[in-house]
């Protein structure tokens, strides 16, 4: 994996939590909207998904 750091540097939370909410946002996509289907895709219960999708809602 080639990954470029701006010479400014980044912000590794942030980034962060733009691949989960992408990841989070994919698998609900691909299971029609339903939650509990995107936590089964993501392989976490659908309690820690609906904590995890609201947090990165509420940023």
């Amino acid at each position: 994996m080639n990954l470029q750091i701006p010479s400014q540097g980044l912000r590794l939370d942030t980034v962060l939590e733009d691949i989960e909410r992408s990841y989070i946002e994919e698998a609900l996509k691909m299971a029609g909207g339903n939650e509990s289907k995107a936590a089964r895709i993501l392989n976490m219960n659908h309690h820690t998904y609906r904590y995890r999708r609201k947090k990165l809602q509420k940023q």
